[in-house]
């Protein structure tokens, strides 16, 4: 399975990125590198079967090539930490990012949004 992860190159997408190449999935990473780091997946680029873009999700040419390679999408990208999240509640950034997606996915994207101290994982079909 080709798993795409948007923000992957943060705390959060880094692990998960880690743990799919460590349970056989080939993984796509998108991360504009505004609150990520390229520091948290240097000990994954020269895996075979991971790939990194530097870039953004509102790139529609970007998202739509690799979504179509995709088979699931975890999107993080416009998850920027627990810190500003609990400062700034609005979930607005992250519930409109998902408008990249809208015309371009019809694939299962999972949606993670950190608040307060817990996480909420919400499974969302867009089409």
């Amino acid at each position: 399975m080709t798993i795409l992860v948007t923000g992957g190159a943060g705390f959060i997408g880094s692990h998960l990125c880690e743990y799919l190449l460590n349970n056989n999935q080939k993984v796509i990473v998108i991360d504009d590198l505004s609150t990520g780091s390229m520091t948290n997946i240097s000990h994954l680029t020269d895996h075979s079967a991971f790939r990194f873009y530097e870039g953004s999700i509102s790139d529609e040419s970007l998202l739509a090539c690799t979504i179509e390679e995709s088979d699931m999408v975890y999107h993080l990208a416009a998850s920027v930490g627990v810190k500003l999240v609990v400062e700034k509640p609005g979930f607005s950034q992250i519930i409109s990012s998902l408008a990249h997606f809208k015309h371009t996915c019809k694939k299962r994207v999972i949606l993670v949004i950190y608040h307060r101290k817990f996480f909420w994982i919400f499974r969302k079909i867009l089409g």
